[in-house]
Parts: C-alpha cells; structure tokens; sequence
C-alpha cells in the first residue's frame, strides 16, 4: 500500500542555508534535480516542504522540511531505495557542509574530495 512517510534524520541545531547549500550539492552530484511538488504513488500533490528533490530512483519526489532545526523527510518511498538511503545521503552532504562552512569561518580554505562513499575534507591555511 502507497502512502507518504515522514523520517526524522538525527542532526540537530540544523542551519536552513546549510542545509540548502547541501541539498544543492547532492542535487549536482547525484543526479537530483529541485522540485517544489512531490506526489505519492497515485499522484496525489504534496507541497508542505521547505525544498524538494527527486531523480530516476526517486522519481515522486522527496520532500525535505526543516522545523525547529530538525530535518524530516516527507515521501511515498513504495519501490524506491528507501527512505534509510536517503536519509542518510541528505545527512552526509549537511555533514560536509556544515564543515566546510565552519572551518571558512576559522580561516581555512576546505576543499572536498569524494572517493567512492568516502569524503574527505582537506582544510589549507589562508
């Protein structure tokens, strides 16, 4: 049975521009693109999300909702990779972020380097 699900990811104190800084990068390394509206399995609309992605795995669409500085996740997931999948991409690409802006902040110039599911950040002095 399709329906829509809502999945808490477990950051807290989360930044909104961070957090659309992130989701602007998944979308370009991993073949998202932005939406405004996503649908569950028969097409019913659903547009209370500050952003949403979807691509070829997640083609109704995810919808990312950021309250009280937590990230939930709205979706119908019925034969997609699941909601743990995405979660935890949505997770690694804030992760990232958030260093990256924290380590400018302290004078570092980060610059990421994506090795398979690896990320590492290399931070050099200014």
């Amino acid at each position: 049975m399709s329906h829509y699900s809502l999945v808490k990811i477990k950051i807290k104190n989360v930044n909104e521009n961070v957090l659309k800084q992130a989701i602007q990068e998944l979308c370009k390394q991993e073949g998202f693109q932005v939406v405004n509206q996503i649908v569950d399995f028969y097409g019913h609309p659903r547009t209370d999300f500050l952003i949403g992605i979807k691509n070829r795995d997640y083609p109704r669409g995810v919808g990312i909702k950021l309250e009280n500085g937590q990230i939930t996740l709205v979706g119908d997931f019925y034969n997609t990779y699941g909601e743990e999948v995405i979660a935890d991409k949505i997770s690694q690409y804030y992760t990232v972020q958030a260093l990256k802006v924290g380590l400018k902040k302290i004078g570092y110039n980060p610059r990421v380097v994506k090795n398979g599911e690896k990320v590492l950040i290399h931070a050099f002095a200014v």
